[in-house]
């Protein structure tokens, strides 16, 4: 069953919220949009959480989605409505997504990254290449529960290893990419492997072992470049949240 709620008179079907980023990003709100939430500006674990339990003022709609929305608008004030498309993309940029990807999971044998810390990623089913990365303790739900293991498998250890370096330098930032300064990557290999992880998700979804899902939402460019001449751009981002897209 999926996770809804309602948020300005729209179903919201929520997968993924960071709670690291909305730390973060929630405390940098108006001081009169956190005081109409209630968010104090020293914020605890979990208080603008989707998953918590704290009621708004009106009794209807949780805080924790009004400080979501909020974020959202911020965001979009400051940075614009930008597109992983967009020709003058760098990293640091806010992007609005809306695409189909693929879910896949990085099993491994590291213990560096297990359980709730495992890292997984969204990769996008068409072009250009756009691959998502974040960890499993933000995930709320996938709808993938009827798949068998071995169709959720990543296409090769080799890839995601490019994508484990990534991962362990966004662990390391404010917010787990939230803010700061984003290095910009020159490593065409790691581009080589987005389009790998991207064509690997194309293909799965093109088939019956596939279940892309359509999802929107917003993420923060990590790095953007190519993996040869004449070869399309790719793209890694981390997302605040991610939704399932009204069909």
């Amino acid at each position: 069953m999926s996770r809804r709620t309602r948020s300005k008179n729209a179903m919201r079907d929520l997968l993924y919220v960071s709670e690291s980023k909305m730390r973060v990003l929630a405390p940098q709100l108006p001081d009169r949009v956190r005081n109409r939430l209630g968010i104090e500006a020293g914020i605890n674990t979990g208080i603008v959480a989707v998953k918590g339990t704290l009621a708004s003022r009106d009794g209807n709609t949780p805080s924790s989605i009004e400080a979501l929305d909020a974020v959202v608008e911020m965001i979009e004030r400051s940075h614009g409505e930008r597109s992983h498309t967009d020709a003058d993309l760098r990293p640091g940029d806010w992007i609005k997504l809306n695409e189909t990807f693929e879910y896949g999971q990085a099993d491994d044998h590291q213990e560096e990254f297990t359980g709730p810390d495992c890292l997984v990623y969204f990769a996008a089913t068409t072009l250009p290449p756009l691959v998502l990365l974040t960890s499993a303790k933000h995930i709320l739900e996938v709808q993938q529960e009827n798949s068998a293991p071995e169709q959720r498998r990543s296409p090769g250890p080799f890839y995601l290893d490019l994508f484990r370096d990534q991962y362990r330098a966004l662990l390391e930032t404010p917010g787990e990419g939230a803010e700061g300064v984003v290095e910009d990557v020159v490593e065409y290999m790691l581009f080589y492997a987005v389009w790998q992880l991207c064509d690997f998700a194309a293909r799965r979804a093109a088939s019956d072992r596939g279940q892309p899902a359509r999802l929107a939402g917003h993420a923060r460019v990590l790095a953007v470049g190519q993996y040869g001449p004449h070869r399309p751009r790719c793209v890694v981002a981390t997302p605040l949240y991610l939704e399932y897209a009204p069909r």
